[in-house]
């Protein structure tokens, strides 16, 4: 069962007594609820207005057989509500309201109740109030709204960092939200129209499952003296304007205007608000009903609001709203952010209806969950390394400032599909159902926080995990090869600190790690690598060095684990490289250097004058080399190097704008990636294995910039 996504639900009371009632007493609201939409917002505060209030005065008037109730002395509140003289049945939500009056008999009121029932199948408080009071009744009103409205598809929790929302008092809130990763944008088009777009001010509509129904999202809009719009009734005008020119544009011909996808960005604050205010204080004052005796006044006037909005959603049937029509939008010329980090209105509003039936101003901390993860200087949940990974606007930052392109991320996304499409029912990947393949591939995943909670992959990682522990059980680490053994300390690792947070059960998975590590540590040769100097002995030495150091940074108590660390930096900062290496080995080699001096956990200038020469030696080489996907001999080295690369910008950059860029030209329309480097020192692979490496060895290369966040040294001690 789908859970509900957004509930406004407004009710409004009035009771009407002889001029002798006394007021009860009030309770200050935690949400400013208003009557009007011409009230003025409050920074620091959440406003919400629905039309309960207003159709409800129009049934009281109706039911007492007037057009006005005119207060003495005179009642500001009560002329604007006078004015109100909107259609319920148009502005409301179509079966999601109930409006009801009655003389204040037992009898009105016990038929009141059955209107309830019959509509809501609940009771409401308010009308058993009524024939319990200790005051005569003379006339009752009510209306209460109930909606909801649900996104297909589901837009995407944020479980594992905050948004920094900054509310109108300049104050920081790290709360959840949800929205869409930018190379997932295009699946979300269907949904989501961009409004207008002009920084600073942004309007989107949301289709809901309710045909004719959309949720829109506004930011503040400025005046021409720079200060924003306050007014409620001023923003609904703008939104209107806003609909009547993009329906312009694509009458026009305009095959952009409204389109959402290809890169975009949005990012929603969950919000959860519930108030009530008392409005008796705006309706003192007598009034007369005509041919009754004496005049009346109200003893009860209040307006309640509660309303919730997560990602979750249900599809939409038989709703055929064209998006572009003509054919499929051309990208648009710039990536955009639709981010609501700042105050912002939402607002529910019937597709030609002349005005919304609810809308809230949201600001200030009391509407926003917090979120646990984050403490203001870094993220519990994760270890700030792998912070970049897991938040889409991270993502999106890593790769502009390292060179990336929008393009390469949905190459990754292409390949994940292909991954996904081509895993074996066993969980496995390969002809011959290979571990490091599935190894590499789990990696590949875990590389943009794809853990076994995620929408999309989920089944996926949680398939291959099971069947990785499985083939474990069955032939343990330390029976397995130094490479195997060390490829499944990085997933099992990266897969522990990623999913401590989520609510899926990944049995023996703390326990599998810790025996891959323990194997991996306890067959280091005395000189701290784990092979020879040769290529072979590299590889094998830069995938162990790759396994500590993510053991290192889950912080969990390894045994020998430090002293082995040491070992390691002690032997490539005094043991001069051999001088015949080849090229491209030697370069693999001060990498692998690079990497264990200056750690994953790191990715800044070395501290200790030590690791100069080491560091010194990577760049020069790097410098000289040529990072072509075409040209490099052997795939392998492409688990290593760029790792090394990434804590220099200007090296990432070049590798980004070459070798990457070299990888999206030779992705197939499947996702694959059929050309490029192979397979060296490992036993031959069948053409679809080497596929399948190639493929995920490319993914792992586009992440590059935001896999691994530059972080204080000391992460992990």
């Amino acid at each position: 069962m789908k859970r509900r996504l957004l509930v406004p639900l407004c009710g409004l009371s009035l009771l009407i007594l002889p001029a002798s009632g006394q007021e009860p007493a009030s309770v200050g609201p935690s949400v400013i609820v208003v009557p009007t939409l011409d009230s003025e917002v409050q920074p620091g505060k959440v406003v919400a207005w629905s039309a309960a209030m207003p159709t409800m005065w129009l049934e009281l008037c109706d039911h007492l057989g007037t057009d006005s109730i005119v207060l003495t002395p005179e009642s500001k509140l009560a002329n604007k509500l006078n004015a109100w003289k909107q259609d319920p049945a148009v502005i409301l939500p179509k079966d999601g309201y109930l409006v009801i009056s009655g003389d204040g008999s037992r009898a009105s009121i016990q038929a009141a109740q059955a209107q309830v029932k019959k509509k809501f199948d609940e009771n409401w408080p308010e009308l058993d109030a009524l024939l319990h009071a200790t005051y005569d009744v003379s006339w009752f009103a009510f209306c209460k709204l109930v909606q909801n409205l649900r996104f297909e598809p589901e837009f995407l929790p944020q479980r594992d960092w905050a948004m920094l929302f900054k509310d109108g008092l300049g104050n920081k809130h790290a709360i959840k939200c949800f929205g869409t990763p930018a190379d997932w944008a295009d699946k979300f088009s269907g949904v989501v129209q961009v409004l207008r777009y002009k920084s600073p001010n942004t309007i989107i509509a949301i289709q809901s499952n309710v045909p004719g129904e959309h949720l829109y999202l506004c930011t503040r809009i400025p005046r021409e003296n720079k200060e924003y719009i306050t007014s409620m009734a001023q923003t609904m005008d703008e939104i209107q304007r806003a609909k009547t020119e993009l329906k312009s544009r694509i009458a026009g011909g305009d095959k952009t205007a409204g389109h959402f996808g290809n890169g975009d960005l949005l990012e929603i604050p969950e919000v959860h608000f519930s108030g009530k205010t008392q409005h008796l204080g705006d309706l003192q004052g007598s009034f007369q009903v005509p041919g009754k005796v004496p005049p009346q006044e109200f003893v009860h006037a209040s307006h309640a609001v509660q309303f919730d909005m997560d990602e979750k959603g249900v599809k939409i049937v038989g709703f055929g709203k064209g998006i572009g029509i003509g054919g499929v939008p051309p990208k648009p010329p710039h990536k955009r952010a639709f981010v609501f980090d700042e105050p912002f209105f939402v607002v529910a509003w019937r597709d030609e209806a002349p005005l919304p039936y609810f809308v809230a101003y949201v600001d200030g901390e009391g509407a926003f969950k917090p979120s646990s993860g984050y403490t203001g200087e870094g993220f519990l949940s994760l270890p700030p390394s792998y912070k970049s990974r897991c938040s889409m606007a991270e993502r999106l930052n890593a790769l502009k400032e390292y060179g990336g392109t929008q393009e390469q991320e949905r190459m990754a996304t292409r390949g994940w599909d292909f991954l996904k499409a081509t895993q074996n029912p066993d969980g496995s990947w390969g002809d011959t159902s290979s571990l490091e393949t599935t190894l590499l591939a789990l990696l590949s995943y875990l590389a943009r926080c794809e853990t076994a909670e995620s929408p999309f992959y989920g089944d996926t990682v949680m398939k291959a995990y099971l069947w990785m522990a499985e083939q474990l059980k069955k032939s343990p680490p330390e029976k397995r090869s130094l490479k195997e053994a060390a490829l499944a300390t990085q997933a099992l690792g990266e897969l522990y600190m990623l999913s401590r947070m989520g609510s899926r059960r990944l049995p023996g998975l703390r326990e599998n790690f810790e025996a891959c590590i323990s194997s991996v540590i306890n067959r280091q040769l005395p000189n701290g690598t784990w092979g020879a100097e040769d290529e072979e002995g590299c590889l094998i030495t830069g995938q162990c060095i790759e396994a500590m150091i993510t053991a290192k940074v889950t912080s969990l108590k390894i045994e020998n684990l430090h002293p082995a660390l040491g070992r390691t930096i002690k032997y490539f900062i005094e043991t001069t490289p051999p001088q015949n290496l080849a090229p491209d080995v030697a370069l693999l080699r001060a990498a692998i250097a690079v990497n264990v001096c200056d750690s994953r956990s790191s990715f800044a200038e070395p501290a200790r004058s030590a690791t100069t020469t080491v560091v010194k030696r990577y760049r020069d080489l790097a410098t000289a080399a040529k990072f072509s996907w075409s040209e490099t001999s052997s795939l392998e080295h492409w688990l290593l190097f760029p790792t090394a690369t990434r804590k220099y910008p200007d090296l990432t950059k070049a590798l980004m704008q070459g070798a990457v860029q070299e990888i999206v030209k030779a992705q197939e329309t499947d996702g694959s990636v059929k050309s490029g480097p192979t397979m060296k020192t490992t036993p031959l692979l069948s053409a679809k294995d080497m596929e399948l490496r190639r493929t995920i060895v490319a993914i792992l290369t586009a992440s590059l910039p935001y896999r691994w966040r530059i972080t204080p040294q000391n992460e992990g001690s």
